[in-house]
């Protein structure tokens, strides 16, 4: 675990492993001067420095829910032959057993500064069988058509539900927190049994499906007034890609204006992004009545 701390909810520290390696940063990068929308993620380490991606935060006003949205500009959902005439990859080729392999992205969620939740997202794995877990707003159950999708904090399990690949954990805290996780090839390969078999060479020119590289997470707004704290900030402790392509800027579709009278400021605030995971984060309060 690195020693990154936030700073507020004005400015938040964020620091991440990358190139398909674990990185513990010298120096985390920082958020400064939030007005609202996706900010820029930056890393500064004796590895990697520079622009990594983009991230988002919103916080439900009535029901304190937060939800966080990352997309990476050094990664993206363009594999197989389609990687070719990618820019991100050229001629050093992309895979989707490279995202299969060992993806994943670690998010710590704090109340003031104590830190309440530390979860690692696995970006897609291998599940034969429903995810299904108890959340303070209900049970919350997961099936994958095509067979594949993200496990979540879920880990590898030989039995019911036989998940393969998976590389997410629960670090710290408790998952009935968890209300929802996602990722952008996870609603791709799901979208329709059109796309449960683009597992080898992904669509080219599909507007249905979305390159971008992109992870989200909701907690529960009861984490913070269960522990008598309120919403401090989140912490993208640690990325993993395996490999690493030149940086893109990930492309943000802005979806209609959530009712100013369900989300206030608190944190960062702004508009969720990519077509189908924004509309997937805004369903997961119903998905869950």
């Amino acid at each position: 675990m690195n020693s990154c701390k936030m700073t507020g909810l004005g400015m938040m520290a964020l620091c991440a492993g990358v190139a398909g390696m674990t990185v513990t940063p010298a120096k985390a990068g920082a958020i400064t001067g939030v007005t609202g929308g996706f900010q820029d993620y930056t890393t500064s380490n004796g590895t990697v420095t520079g622009l990594m991606g983009k991230i988002n935060i919103q916080q439900n006003a009535g029901t304190g829910d937060v939800t966080i949205t990352f997309l990476q500009g050094v990664n993206d959902n363009v594999y197989g032959t389609s990687a070719s005439t990618d820019p991100m990859w050229g001629s050093k080729g992309h895979t989707f057993s490279n995202l299969l392999g060992s993806d994943k992205a670690e998010f710590i969620v704090y109340g003031g500064s104590t830190a309440l939740l530390d979860v690692t997202i696995d970006y897609i794995a291998a599940v034969n069988g429903t995810l299904s877990w108890v959340t303070v707003d209900g049970t919350m159950a997961k099936t994958y058509g095509s067979g594949y999708g993200s496990a979540g904090f879920f880990i590898n399990n030989k039995s019911s539900p036989a998940i393969t690949s998976s590389d997410g954990s629960l670090n710290s805290g408790n998952s009935k927190y968890i209300l929802n996780f996602d990722t952008t090839l996870t609603d791709n390969l799901n979208q329709s049994p059109a796309y449960y078999g683009d597992i080898v060479n992904s669509p080219v020119g599909d507007p249905n499906w979305n390159n971008v590289n992109g992870y989200s997470l909701t907690i529960a707004g009861q984490l913070f007034t269960d522990n008598s704290k309120s919403f401090g900030g989140v912490n993208l402790s640690l990325v993993h890609d395996s490999p690493q392509g030149a940086y893109e800027t990930p492309t943000i579709t802005t979806p209609a204006p959530l009712p100013s009278s369900a989300w206030s400021g608190v944190g960062l605030i702004g508009l969720l992004a990519g077509t189908k995971l924004s509309r997937r984060l805004r369903r997961s309060r119903s998905e869950l009545a």
